[in-house]
């Protein structure tokens, strides 16, 4: 049944629609999403920031992926420059071989050394998010593996910022550059010192750098990562973390909009649960920037969180000094992202309840508790009566049990004999009396 929504997506009453539709894409179900095609849903309308195919990706659903672009979806498409590739290669899910069938399906059809308005391209964000197949395939593939982004940053330059060691070892393997210099003019040599992965820095030092000393210092990197934490001398509620406010607003295609978040010192605490009003007061002025920016919040906190975002290590691997320090940031992060959600969540709900509704709904409570209290001291009570049941008197006088063995026969001969004398002399008692004597029995 075809509706005006389908077509312009202006009915605010629809959003129910888009949030079971965005539901159906996640899981791969493909026949709730056929439904709403053949209702007349464009292929091409935008769910949320991204069309289908987009979404398709970021999930990692190969069989919806292939149905879709059947339908007529195009994987040459893009937002802020963003690629169906791109969105593949920083899906949350953890099957990874999923991916792979992604690829394969949209690689003969797309520019695979595509940039974004930033410069980045697919090959770095899977660097970033130490996806090793998808990093081999797309190495395999003719990617350019030295291509910058606007920074000066290469593939390489992202897997040592993100610390992926294996990564690392890909691409120097496949050729990547170690001259490189990003727009700090640092090498990937520098980098890596400036970060503390000494590990790294010993992969990436060529004859030209400078010999690692063994007593390398950890001081300043240490105290950039302390620096994203929350302080004491502001509000502890929102501050810390300033820099995953420009990754959010950059995951929203809302980069254009960051040095306005920056001059108003917005921190990622303040930013999760930022109101309408707040917006207009920091100045972003269009009113579907807004909407976009909340329902873009809104779709953070309710989604689930991957295993993935602790970037933890395999228990059987050993955490070195220089891995604790991000990690116990990353844990911090999180407990600070849950507080938010659960400040957003409170400030969310509906009006209180009606003190009478609420009075009534805990008297039926108690009396459900009573209840199930009474059932209980029924079930201890028959429980009691079977015990009490099997007991036998001391006095009791029972057969050797030689009268069970000949039932069935003495049955048989009771039931032929009142047969016989009811068929005589017509007498329902005397069937009466065979049902007795089988009750006795």
């Amino acid at each position: 049944m075809p509706s005006k929504y389908f077509e312009t997506g202006d009915d605010k009453n629809d959003f129910n629609d888009e949030e079971k539709l965005l539901e159906a894409i996640r899981h791969g179900n493909i026949k709730v999403i056929k439904q709403h095609i053949q209702n007349g849903f464009k292929i091409e309308r935008k769910i949320g920031i991204w069309p289908m195919l987009m979404h398709a990706c970021s999930a990692g659903h190969p069989k919806l992926l292939e149905y879709l672009m059947s339908e007529g979806a195009n994987p040459k498409m893009s937002f802020g420059q963003y690629t169906p590739l791109m969105a593949l290669c920083c899906s949350p899910t953890a099957y990874e071989d999923d991916l792979l069938k992604c690829f394969e399906l949209l690689k003969d059809k797309i520019e695979i050394n595509s940039k974004n308005e930033f410069g980045l391209t697919a090959l770095m964000f899977a660097a970033k998010e130490n996806r090793l197949k998808l990093v081999d395939k797309l190495i395999n593939n003719q990617c350019d593996i030295n291509l910058q982004d606007l920074d000066g940053n290469s593939a390489l330059f992202h897997a040592i910022l993100k610390n992926r060691k294996e990564v690392v070892e890909q691409l120097l393997a496949a050729g990547a550059k170690l001259d490189l210099l990003d727009t700090e003019g640092r090498t990937a040599y520098d980098l890596a010192c400036n970060c503390g992965y000494v590990d790294l820095a010993k992969l990436v030092r060529t004859k030209d750098d400078e010999e690692l000393e063994e007593d390398f210092d950890l001081t300043e990197p240490i105290n950039l990562l302390f620096k994203e934490l929350p302080f004491e001398n502001g509000n502890m509620d929102y501050s810390g973390f300033p820099s995953e406010v420009e990754v959010l607003l950059l995951g929203m295609n809302m980069n254009s909009l960051k040095e306005k978040f920056k001059n108003n010192n917005i921190q990622l605490g303040e930013f999760l649960t930022i109101s309408n009003q707040r917006l207009k007061e920091i100045g972003v002025q269009f009113t579907v920037h807004r909407h976009h920016i909340l329902y873009c919040i809104q779709k953070f906190h309710l989604r689930l969180w991957d295993k993935r975002s602790l970037n933890y290590k395999e228990t059987n691997v050993p955490i070195t000094f220089e891995d604790s320090i991000p990690l116990l940031l990353t844990i911090v992060k999180h407990l600070h992202v849950l507080k938010a959600t659960t400040q957003y969540i409170r400030s969310h709900l509906n009006k209180p309840v009606d003190s009478e509704i609420y009075d009534n709904v805990s008297k039926g409570l108690a009396h459900l508790i009573n209840v199930n209290s009474e059932i209980s001291r029924m079930q201890m009570f028959g429980k009691n009566l079977e015990k009490i049941e099997s007991l036998k008197p001391a006095d009791l006088i029972q057969g050797n049990g030689s009268v069970t063995k000949y039932k069935p026969l003495i049955i048989l001969g009771l039931f032929i004999f009142s047969t016989i004398a009811f068929k005589f002399k017509k007498d329902s008692n005397i069937i009466n009396t065979f049902f007795k004597y089988i009750k006795l029995m």
